[in-house]
């Protein structure tokens, strides 16, 4: 039964329970576990990894999606904000007000392309230091049931 990428965890908890419900063999600290059960768990385990792998690729891909789309939104208020001061210069009146404007819409634009894509970036390292998180408990998980399961003597 192939792991589904939330149910890692859990299967890393299953190898815990069976370790800790396991008998013990006398005078010594093994204990005596279904090795084939075990072994499926692992293998799941190791077959539902690259799938973290690519939700972290996903993750960096919709950053860069959104940041890329900060910018475009970034461009698109500047080039609006000089077709304003180009229609606005023709009136001389009006020259030093459309001037002002514009560049208060320049900044505007600069000022949500920082806000987005700070608030990309931020979401990118939010997700992608939880998903080193989850990465680093269960490699911590595998490592110790593997040391386990060496000490184990059957």
């Amino acid at each position: 039964m192939a792991v589904i990428d939330g149910d890692i965890i859990k299967r890393l908890e299953e190898i815990e329970e069976m370790l800790d419900e396991a008998s013990n063999i006398p005078f010594s600290r093994k204990v005596a576990v279904d090795k084939e059960l075990l072994l499926e768990i692992v293998k799941d385990i190791k077959i539902s990894l690259p799938n973290q792998f690519k939700q972290a690729e996903w993750v960096n891909k919709e950053k860069e999606k959104i940041i890329d789309d900060a910018k475009k939104q970034a461009d698109s208020k500047i080039e609006e904000a000089q077709k304003y001061v180009d229609e606005k210069i023709q009136d001389s009146e009006i020259t030093k007000l459309a001037q002002e404007n514009a560049r208060a819409i320049q900044e505007e634009a600069i000022m949500t392309s920082q806000q987005i894509k700070e608030g990309a970036r931020n979401y990118a390292i939010e997700m992608l230091t939880k998903l080193n998180s989850n990465i680093e408990k269960i490699n911590s998980r595998i490592d110790k049931n593997i040391k386990e399961l060496e000490e184990y003597d059957l």
